[in-house]
């Protein structure tokens, strides 16, 4: 299943797109996105990643280096 991940040169850089994300997912930046199933975003320090599925192993590994979402479904 597709994730996206980014990594950022500062925490501020980090901040401020993940202030971009509404609580559902489903708008960044003001811009609606058209997600192939549920979303889930993370962030920590100078990266963020979105996943796009339901796999609780995939969710699980992902929560273990980034904790608990911070939007999605």
């Amino acid at each position: 299943e597709p994730y996206r991940y980014f990594r950022y040169e500062t925490k501020e850089a980090t901040a401020a797109d993940i202030a971009k994300v509404s609580p559902d997912g489903k708008r960044i930046g003001g811009e609606r996105m058209q997600w192939e199933g549920p979303v889930h975003i993370y962030h920590t320090l100078k990266r963020i990643v979105i996943y796009v599925g339901s796999n609780p192993k995939v969710l699980k590994t992902i929560e273990e280096v980034f904790g608990t979402q911070v939007a999605g479904d």
